[in-house]
């Protein structure tokens, strides 16, 4: 009895599980179709505010186009009068636009060298400067873009050093007059640099000889070819090297993979001179 008791009390429990559970399954499905729809009503609020935002933004392009293209064409007009002010048409504003860039560019070449190097194209920079001058004399230079470009030029120049990397000897020159000239070193006591630095056509430092075309070096050099009878102390006692002969332990160490003795170099080493 209470088997069969229990077994009807099961089937029942289950019977009235069934009865309920579409009217859950029902509530279930209308609550969420309610949030999809008021989702859906949000997005499409913000599609039409994104359209709306969109065409005010166009309208804000579609007048900003507008205004510029007014610009481009004063601008046009005032270039215009500007050109037949100075008396050339675009073309040759153009063509003198492109001869200044070229001029800029070979100086900022320039000062990508060592000032030795600069030096001993001390002929370059003199053109340079010579074909500024000339351009600065057409009326075209006057343009408010010419004279920037031909100022920023200019001040490329001037950090230049406008030294001679040559010098040709004239009647009257010895070694220490040379030297003491301002556009060489203006210090006549200067002078064993300049004879260091042409002994290939130098013997004796007394004497040079008209037409002579000797170098002239500038700045402090990173390297020395050794010459007959120097040895560490003398070479680090040049003022172009440290001015100090004591400081020869600098060059023997940055050497150390050619000098195996201190007191033994050999005449066209080139040895390292540390800087740092």
């Amino acid at each position: 009895m209470k088997t069969r008791y229990f077994m009807v009390a099961f089937i029942a429990l289950g019977l009235l599980a069934i009865s309920t559970a579409p009217g859950l399954a029902q509530e279930t499905t209308i609550k969420n179709m309610d949030e999809y729809r008021a989702q859906l009503a949000d997005w499409q609020k913000r599609e039409v505010d994104a359209k709306s935002a969109i065409t005010e933004e166009t309208a804000k392009i579609a007048d900003l186009k507008k205004q510029i293209a007014g610009l481009e064409s004063e601008i046009a007009s005032v270039k215009k009068e500007m050109y037949t002010i100075v008396g050339a048409d675009e073309a040759q504003v153009s063509n003198f636009a492109k001869d200044l860039e070229g001029l800029r560019e070979n100086t900022r070449r320039l000062q990508g060298l060592s000032e030795d190097e600069v030096s001993q194209r001390y002929a370059e920079v003199q053109a340079i400067e010579d074909k500024l001058k000339e351009y600065k004399k057409n009326p075209i230079s006057c343009l408010p873009e010419m004279k920037a470009k031909i100022a920023e030029i200019e001040s490329m120049l001037d950090r230049l050093p406008k030294l001679p990397g040559t010098y040709t000897v004239v009647r009257g020159d010895c070694l220490y007059k040379i030297s003491g000239y301002p556009q060489i070193y203006d210090n006549p006591g200067r002078w064993p640099r300049i004879y260091r630095a042409n002994r290939d056509q130098i013997s004796n430092p007394t004497l040079i000889y008209p037409n002579q075309v000797l170098k002239i070096p500038r700045g402090y050099p990173n390297t020395h070819t050794v010459g007959s009878g120097e040895w560490l102390g003398k070479i680090a006692g040049y003022w172009e090297i440290y001015g100090d002969w004591r400081k020869w332990t600098r060059i023997y160490e940055a050497n150390r993979d050619q000098i195996k003795d201190p007191d033994v170099i050999y005449p066209n080493q080139v040895l390292s001179i540390p800087r740092n």
